[in-house]
């Protein structure tokens, strides 16, 4: 049984000249769940608000250069009971960005980014990230990124279903971040068939992961284990995809 109420608010100013903007993002929610597996009961909670304040500056006339930066805050709160024991934790995360644009012509767009964000239970981390658009002809256009993502892994909420089993789940760590770095490029090429657009994809991404949940079903016969990473990860994604509208409202 899952109850869930979300509320979010946004709003907005264009300054007269056009060249700097505010924004002002938010979201708040409220999840909770009871449930159970067999004999085995888990039930959970968690509040959660989120706030964003962004200003946009237009550096140049030209609309070439330009800027966005500003403040973020996340409070979340979780509660988890499973095997009677009660699992809490508050993360209050305050953080700072920035990220500058480059579009010297129509063709190509660099786009730089960092952000820092100091971490009640995990310290201070740096995050950056970097995305180019290049349109190499009229029919091509080659896109590429690179960064560095955190996230606050959920050991037993990601996991719940492994309590259908027989073997009752072992963890480390109630809490735990993940770390990793990723980074790809994707090819796009469009045409025109029948007269009507024809779009081909080609793209390749790879995750390296610093730190990571892993979830170890070999290890033990009594148990199903939720560790941290030990040694290396990483993953590999390849894709191809051909997107066209032979007639009308099917693709």
């Amino acid at each position: 049984k899952t109850k869930r109420i979300d509320g979010f608010f946004k709003t907005g100013f264009v300054f007269p000249s056009g060249r700097t903007a505010l924004a002002w993002l938010s979201n708040v929610s409220r999840h909770k769940t009871n449930s159970f597996y067999g004999i085995t009961d888990y039930d959970a909670d968690e509040t959660r608000f989120y706030a964003n304040a962004i200003v946009t500056r237009g550096l140049d006339g030209a609309g070439i250069h330009s800027l966005n930066t500003g403040l973020s805050f996340v409070y979340d709160n979780f509660n988890e009971m499973l095997y009677n024991k009660n699992i809490s934790r508050t993360e209050k995360v305050p953080g700072i960005f920035a990220e500058y644009t480059l579009k010297p012509n129509e063709n190509i767009t660099l786009m730089t980014g960092a952000r820092v964000d100091f971490h009640n239970l995990f310290g201070t981390f740096f995050t950056p990230r970097a995305h180019l658009r290049y349109k190499m002809s009229e029919h091509v256009t080659l896109r590429s990124s690179a960064g560095k993502g955190y996230r606050t892994a959920n050991v037993l909420s990601e996991n719940i279903y492994l309590l259908a089993n027989s073997r009752p789940l072992l963890w480390q760590d109630d809490v735990m971040q993940e770390k990793a770095w990723n980074y790809g490029v994707a090819l796009v090429q469009s045409y025109t068939l029948l007269g009507r657009e024809l779009q081909l994809n080609a793209e390749y991404y790879r995750t390296n992961f610093e730190t990571q949940l892993v979830v170890d079903r070999e290890s033990s016969a009594e148990n199903v284990i939720l560790a941290p990473l030990n040694g290396k990860s990483y993953a590999n994604s390849l894709q191809f995809d051909a997107r066209w509208q032979p007639i009308e409202r099917l693709d």
